[in-house]
């Protein structure tokens, strides 16, 4: 009899623990929808009730912010009762910011959460202080130009010393800037290249922006996956200017980084190493490291600057 007992007893709990499970698994039926018609300061969020396991929903909505795991403690938006599909547009955001956004219902057992989404806004184009204007790319949790710096001056509106033959440039003692084989159709396609001293300078990027340091550049390819992956990713596919295509270039980061080359400079006549053009891109760092984009690799080769080698610049904001 105590053996029956015992039985009936564990299947009674057994029955209740699985009831519990179903109850806690459909009032969890809150879903988070990926965000959509994203701008500059807007996007639409969505979210879905499958059921409320005869628990009724007093309360549904979204709760966001720009940190992870938003609760409704902090910025909420209330949309209604009950279940069913539910949207918002968001707007009054930054541009260039990723926004986390979780859905919420609450009923007599409290407040669940739903997944928690993140989108990024478009980052606006950013001028300097020449006029030419940049296109912009938010990765990870950083907004970089998408193209090389082309200035002539410094933010504060003086002009950059130009070296307009190898034997200026070699012996520069200041900013200097040149074009690759003193050929200035290539700064439209590549920018300008830009000696050490312009690197280690914060007065040459626009206002809010400046020289990455190594420890941004490396956030950027930990954000894409790690330096072994990372190139493929930044490259732009143009055929037309790389000699060659590597597997995995895709530029699926918006990088769009292109074979500018660099400036070499030894005392001698030989500034010009055109096929270099189309082979790699160099970029400077704030701390004289060099981050190299090659056309057949898809890894970001990490180097030393050479003192009198000129690379490009590509600024991140502040």
């Amino acid at each position: 009899m105590k053996f029956l007992f015992g039985a009936i007893l564990f299947l009674l709990l057994f029955s209740a623990c699985k009831k519990y499970e179903k109850t806690n698994e459909l009032e969890s039926a809150v879903t988070t929808l990926s965000a959509s018609n994203i701008t500059y300061s807007s996007a639409t969020i969505g979210g879905n009730i499958e059921s409320d396991a005869g628990d009724p929903v007093v309360e549904k909505g979204f709760c966001w912010s720009s940190l992870p795991n938003p609760t409704i403690d902090g910025v909420k938006i209330v949309s209604g009762k009950g279940i069913g599909s539910y949207t918002y547009e968001l707007t009054g955001l930054s541009d260039g910011v990723n926004y986390y956004v979780r859905t919420y219902l609450i009923n007599s057992k409290g407040v669940k959460y739903g997944n928690q989404i993140v989108f990024n806004t478009l980052s606006k184009p950013v001028k300097d202080v020449d006029g030419n204007s940049y296109n912009t790319v938010v990765i990870g949790n950083q907004v970089w130009m998408a193209e090389n710096l082309r200035t002539s001056s410094y933010k504060n509106g003086s002009k950059i010393f130009f070296a307009s033959e190898e034997s200026e440039w070699y012996s520069s003692q200041v900013g200097t800037y040149c074009f690759q084989c003193h050929e200035p159709e290539y700064d439209a396609i590549f920018g300008k290249l830009y000696n050490k001293y312009i690197a280690k300078s914060q007065d040459v990027c626009p206002t809010g922006w400046h020289v990455p340091s190594s420890q941004e550049w490396n956030q950027l390819l930990d954000d894409l996956g790690g330096e072994n992956v990372a190139g493929g990713k930044m490259k732009k596919v143009a055929t037309d200017l790389w000699i060659s295509t590597s597997e995995g270039a895709t530029n699926s980061s918006g990088f769009s980084g292109l074979p500018g080359g660099h400036y070499v400079s030894v005392g001698s006549n030989i500034g010009c190493n055109s096929s270099n053009i189309a082979y790699s891109g160099y970029w400077w760092s704030s701390n004289n490291q060099i981050y190299e984009l090659n056309a057949s690799r898809d890894n970001v080769n990490i180097t030393t600057a050479l003192p009198t080698y000129g690379y490009s610049i590509r600024c991140v904001r502040d």
